[in-house]
């Protein structure tokens, strides 16, 4: 378990200011800054420190079931909050064997950060009707302070904010590939031929303001005409709440409808997907897998066919922050 803070009285003996480089970092990255130390008073400490933690935090309001005096029952909202730190990371910038006297000092920093660090994420609203004002977090922070007697000083620190984003694999840039075949059936009965779908995205991982394009090839040998080909952005959101309870929904971002194709005919042909919401609407989260977050995208491309099940390809994309 790491140090706790304490209030040692010494905020009016100085100030401490941290800065940093640049405030977006990739995990993995080196993170370079600076630390400056005014001192108007000795002030007696063993350490100059940079502590550096990632977080999630949550809070929401969970219905619950309440007995009244009647016999009756009656739905309330209990508030609920939750707090993880899965990184955390303390740099001794200068050793102090004896004390901090008065004048103006400043230290420079650097260190790595690791490679599978989560890129940072915020929700504020959750399409759950048990679930009421769930704010979800990853976020990161480095603070500067001074260790004294075993625990860090809460009245003389400076805190940055950063913005992580994460790193990107071999894999993820590949594009994204599937290719489903099935049975065309009337009302799910009556056999009408065979359909093939395949679909590739130029690649996997965009930014927010990126526009996918979606290679299709369309084999429709049944005697079913495709009415309409539709391309749709999904944003699938997983979270954690507490040890028992998970919350998963699918939001639709964006939907592009296109021209059918006749029975019997096939082809190919390139879509475009702007990733970009709405201007209306906040810009994407990026893709990210914390403890107990997790936020992922697709690209699904769906053959329509009158009275027939649709035919569709999924194909996983991630988004930078």
């Amino acid at each position: 378990m790491g140090k706790h803070s304490k209030n040692f009285g010494i905020a009016t003996k100085g100030s401490i200011c941290l800065k940093l480089a640049q405030q977006q970092y990739t995990a993995g990255d080196v993170v370079t800054g600076s630390i400056t130390v005014n001192v108007s008073e000795i002030i007696r400490c063993d350490a100059l420190v940079l502590k550096v933690s990632g977080k999630e935090r949550m809070a929401w309001k969970e219905a619950v079931q309440q007995h009244r005096g009647d016999g009756h029952e009656r739905t309330v909202f209990e508030t609920h909050g939750q707090h993880k730190a899965f990184f955390e990371h303390t740099l001794v910038v200068r050793a102090v064997p004896q004390a901090f006297v008065p004048g103006n000092y400043t230290y420079t920093f650097e260190f790595r950060l690791p490679d599978e660090l989560p890129a940072t994420f915020a929700i504020d609203s959750f399409p759950d009707e048990s679930i009421k004002n769930l704010m979800a977090r990853i976020e990161y922070k480095l603070k500067a302070t001074l260790e004294m007697n075993g625990f860090f000083a809460s009245d003389f620190k400076s805190s940055c904010p950063v913005m992580m984003h994460a790193q990107s694999s071999a894999s993820q840039l590949e594009p994204s590939k599937q290719t489903v075949a099935k049975d065309i059936r009337l009302l799910c009965c009556w056999k009408k031929g065979t359909c093939e779908l395949s679909g590739a995205t130029d690649k996997s991982v965009y930014k927010p303001s990126d526009t996918a394009r979606i290679q299709c090839s369309l084999d429709n040998r049944s005697r079913v005409a495709v009415t309409q080909v539709r391309a749709v952005l999904w944003q699938d959101l997983e979270i954690q709440l507490g040890d028992d309870k998970t919350l998963r929904c699918s939001r639709q971002i964006s939907r592009h409808a296109h021209g059918g194709v006749l029975a019997g005919a096939s082809q190919q042909q390139t879509y475009t997907m702007p990733l970009a919401r709405t201007p209306k609407m906040r810009p994407l989260q990026a893709s990210t897998e914390g403890k107990s977050i997790k936020c992922s995208y697709r690209i699904v491309v769906e053959c329509d066919f009158a009275w027939c099940r649709d035919l569709r390809v999924q194909l996983p994309i991630s988004i930078l922050g």
